[in-house]
């Protein structure tokens, strides 16, 4: 995702909310601005963290969102923007693809009330987000599944520590199914599936692939 979240999010709501004490500088001394400065970085630091994977739209869409309805005067905390972030890019995919399914019917309600993450719009919100290089790198290394997953519950992509996480997750994947420290150029050798959950895992595997736009493994080729 490319992403601003200093001047989509921050700059926008620093126009309404309270920075820190610490990250104004009391005199024009330039010790004091340039400590300032250093303080105001530092402080931007975990909300750059949380809410970098989330695209421009939706960062603009959520500092909107808060200054419309927040009432306190100080700076909202970093969880707090990241559930306003989740909150508007639901309310922008969704207002685009609610009339995906015939009719809008909700026969399926009472599922996706228990299995929010589940939805077609969250599902849809995973493959949008995985439709970068991030995605086609997991499709490559066999980890897409376990990126799929984490996008939609999360309805973001991992930050470079989730993504190491992430990356783990889909190699035990690979372990359980009897597939442990399996490379993906050897795996294109085989000519022949062998096991249930062998079949199901690559099965899913590509309609992840396809519905994202990578290249989808092959056997034998």
């Amino acid at each position: 995702m490319n992403s601003d979240v200093i001047s989509s999010f921050i700059e926008p709501m620093r126009q309404v909310f309270e920075l820190p004490a610490r990250c104004k500088a009391t005199t024009k001394n330039p010790d004091d601005l340039k400590k300032a400065q250093e303080n105001l970085e530092k402080w931007c630091e975990p909300y750059i963290r949380v809410l970098h994977t989330f695209d421009d739209e939706t960062l603009k869409q959520a500092a909107e969102n808060i200054i419309a309805e927040r009432t306190k005067k100080d700076f909202p905390l970093p969880a707090e923007t990241n559930a306003a972030c989740k909150q508007a890019f639901d309310d922008i995919h969704y207002n685009r693809q609610r009339g995906e399914r015939p009719n809008n019917r909700n026969e399926d309600q009472a599922f996706y009330d228990k299995y929010p993450d589940w939805t077609d719009v969250r599902r849809a919100q995973a493959y949008a987000l995985m439709r970068c290089e991030m995605g086609m790198e997991a499709a490559e290394d066999l980890w897409v599944c376990a990126l799929f997953d984490f996008c939609r519950v999360n309805r973001r992509l991992p930050d470079s520590y989730e993504k190491e996480n992430v990356i783990k997750i889909g190699a035990k994947t690979l372990d359980v199914i009897g597939l442990a420290g399996a490379d993906a150029s050897k795996l294109k050798g085989i000519t022949q599936l062998s096991g249930q959950f062998i079949k199901d895992f690559f099965r899913r595997h590509n309609a992840i692939c396809k519905k994202i736009g990578a290249d989808e493994f092959v056997f034998g080729a």
